[in-house]
């Protein structure tokens, strides 16, 4: 899909902007995204991005907040959290309708961007403190968010295996850390926090539709004059080369079906290392229904009931799902080793190779299903040297081949074997 119009600017020190104009769809989108430093304040910073988004000055309940966004036409706003490279990531989504639909010419973007911008300068303080019952809340919800996850065990062998394998980056932390973190936070860190939060995060926004670009860049410009004491912090990733000895963790828990989780290192040096050529092959060793692990050691050898990879660009690490039967490992875990020597030896046929390069085409080609999706797409690239098209990633990933495919294979090693051993009563 062509654009009418693409944006990209560095407005301000720490604040760049993406504004994509198209008239394809009914809803608008916008993500502000926050990039802040992984320290002491990361539990605070975790409750802040959904706290801020449940109540403020100007709306003190989650029942006023609801009421505002009905009245926007039904905007809807909301946060996730994650950690990128050496940076904890705050994303403040909204979805809202476009102006078209709105009645007597009412802005409703332009008043919905208004809101998100107020709800972040603007919270519900208790005097020079969060409002303690708003804290609590916040602390309980999350504190179940991360307990769920010792109940869903593919996410907390997921887990395990970072925390594991990457003890000493940003992305290990561990969940008993975090927890840990967010019940010791009390209403007043929470105060210095959100300052902290504003002055050192890297702002971007990301938004698209039919949008008045200068008006949403003026908007901006004065969200962030209205921030004391700016000093961002700059982009921060830490990629590890060397892997020494491999690792072997064996922990046990009450379940059925064990989980044996790998992980690999490539040797990136940076974020353009390579990588969509790790990227394919990751997904040829462990992607969709054309890879070695699903055509090889789920179906011809029955050793898993499911058996994945994927790549994380941002630390440059492969890792590896799957769930298996006790008896299993040994044989499991050398056909997983086998499969990866074939990867390294470049004995992967043509046809697997086209078929990942068709699947991910694909799913570039998809992008413009919807206006978040594209937010999505351009907001990853923030940090790049320049923002890419789809187009032209789809052209270097067709140019992608089986020599640079089976260089990326020899250039990762095996890192991590986390075994999280079921031990159900019969």
């Amino acid at each position: 899909m062509a654009y009418n119009n693409l944006e990209y600017k560095q407005i301000a020190n720490g604040v760049k902007y993406i504004c994509i104009d198209t008239d394809k769809f009914n809803t608008n989108s916008l993500i502000l995204d926050m990039y802040l430093p992984v320290d002491d304040n990361l539990p605070a910073y975790k409750i802040l991005a959904s706290l801020l988004t449940r109540s403020s000055s100007n709306y003190p309940s989650q029942k006023l907040m609801d009421s505002k966004l009905e009245w926007l036409y039904g905007a809807n706003i909301s946060s996730t959290t994650k950690i990128t490279g050496e940076m904890f990531h705050i994303a403040y989504k909204v979805i809202m309708v476009d102006d078209k639909f709105a009645v007597d010419n009412e802005k409703i973007s332009e008043m919905t961007e208004d809101f998100l911008f107020d709800i972040i300068l603007n919270p519900h303080f208790d005097g020079d403190a969060f409002d303690e019952a708003d804290t609590d809340r916040e602390k309980r919800t999350i504190t179940d968010e991360l307990n769920s996850i010792k109940n869903d065990k593919i996410s907390y062998a997921s887990r395990r295996l970072k925390e594991i394998m990457c003890s000493n980056q940003a992305c290990g932390i561990g969940l008993d850390t975090m927890l840990k973190g967010i019940n010791d936070t009390d209403k007043n860190m929470l105060y210095n926090a959100y300052f902290e939060m504003l002055s050192r995060a890297n702002i971007a926004v990301t938004a698209c539709g039919r949008l008045n670009a200068d008006k949403l860049e003026e908007k901006i410009r004065g969200f962030v004059s209205n921030i004391k004491a700016r000093n961002p912090i700059e982009e921060r990733y830490k990629y590890i080369t060397e892997t020494g000895d491999v690792k072997y963790v064996k922990e046990s828990m009450d379940m059925n079906q064990s989980k044996l989780d790998i992980g690999f290192r490539t040797m990136m040096k940076d974020r353009k290392d390579n990588y969509r050529a790790y990227s394919i092959m990751t997904d040829i060793f462990g992607g969709g229904p054309y890879s070695r692990l699903f055509t090889n050691v789920r179906e011809k050898m029955s050793l898993c009931y499911y058996c994945s990879a994927n790549f994380t660009r941002d630390i440059g690490v492969i890792a590896l799902q799957s769930g298996i039967e006790n008896e299993n490992y040994d044989k499991a875990l050398e056909e997983i080793l086998n499969q990866f020597d074939i990867m390294k030896k470049g004995e992967f046929s043509d046809s697997e190779l086209e078929a990942s390069k068709k699947s991910t085409i694909d799913s570039y080609k998809g992008l413009d299903d919807s206006p978040m999706r594209i937010c999505y797409f351009y907001a990853a690239q923030v940090f790049d040297e320049r923002i890419r098209s789809k187009d032209e990633i789809i052209r270097e990933i067709t140019f992608i081949g089986r020599d640079q495919v089976t260089e990326a294979a020899s250039n990762t090693s095996l890192d991590t074997v986390y075994f999280l051993a079921g031990e159900a009563e019969e």
